[in-house]
């Protein structure tokens, strides 16, 4: 089973010279940015709590890429790939099996964690932000939101919902990387990410889903357009940088610049999608939890 933090590196034969990517998924900057900008669009009295403590929820975004070598098991819960299933895009979300219980009694726990676990592994950390916030637990809340944030902000990758994760199976190695942590570090400050204040969610593991869909219905566009623009552009896709002490053979900022283009906005959505959706299913974990006074916790 893969590992999830996809490195596009391909170690060249010469010296200190190596081909590298940005070297996490959604990249540390975009997580962070992520659960960061989430607490701003979650209401009162809420939003006060959370930007006491706006440091930790941002810093430990990336804490589930951290421990994914440590932790058994933590790689399966940060993607799910939906093409496995031979399901036609129009009809997953109506014939395949969405509850976890469900969905293993049809294919069985072990398949399921073998192609991944994504939606249902953040059902589990939304539980316990709920329980966390009933027993007034800041640590564990805390630290579960920051999970959260990441597992959610995951979902909203396309390469996350296909066995194609890394392009490996169209000779597209790297374009995982490329996507989700080169662009957004390149073209941030283009990002508008106009987000409205979070609302209650009724049923968070379908909103989940339904992320998990729309990444997957963007998952074609970000292989294609990445192929056509390599037969165009050729030897322009990749040039050298110089970082610390290495040479690293990275995609060209023109390159970036004409995919970014060609994506016609797309990671910058799907950036601002994963800051409403974060902020909505935090609020939304509290109400749950009986909406608890903030005031009172330590």
């Amino acid at each position: 089973m893969r590992a999830v933090g996809i490195l596009f590196i391909l170690l060249l034969s010469c010296g200190n010279i190596s081909s590298v990517g940005p070297d996490k998924p959604w990249g540390f900057f975009a997580h962070r940015k992520i659960n960061h900008l989430a607490i701003f669009s979650v209401p009162d009295p809420l939003h006060d709590f959370l930007r006491k403590h706006i440091d930790f929820i941002t810093e430990h975004a990336v804490d589930p890429d951290k421990r994914r070598h440590a932790v058994k098991n933590e790689a399966e819960r940060h993607y799910i790939d939906l093409d496995h299933y031979n399901i036609p895009l129009e009809h997953i979300l109506d014939s395949f099996p969405l509850r976890w219980d469900d969905a293993v009694a049809r294919y069985t726990e072990d398949t399921l964690r073998a192609y991944g676990i994504a939606p249902w592994n953040a059902m589990v950390y939304y539980h316990r932000m709920v329980g966390a916030f009933r027993v007034k637990d800041t640590k564990r809340l805390l630290q579960a939101m920051a999970d959260f944030g990441h597992y959610v902000g995951d979902m909203h990758v396309p390469l996350h919902t296909t066995e194609n994760y890394n392009g490996q199976l169209t000779g597209q190695d790297g374009i995982h990387g490329f996507w989700e942590s080169r662009l957004p570090e390149l073209f941030f400050e283009e990002y508008a990410l106009l987000v409205d204040e979070a609302i209650y969610v009724q049923q968070p593991l379908q909103l989940l889903w339904n992320v998990v869909m729309e990444s997957h219905r963007n998952m074609p566009i970000v292989l294609e357009e990445e192929r056509v623009l390599a037969e165009q552009m050729g030897t322009e896709k990749y040039t050298y940088e110089q970082r610390g002490e290495s040479t690293i053979k990275t995609y060209s900022k023109s390159y970036a610049q004409a995919y970014h283009e060609n994506l016609n906005g797309m990671v910058e959505q799907r950036l601002e999608a994963a800051i409403f959706h974060l902020a909505c299913l935090w609020y939304s974990a509290w109400v749950d939890a009986g909406q608890p006074d903030m005031d009172t916790f330590k």
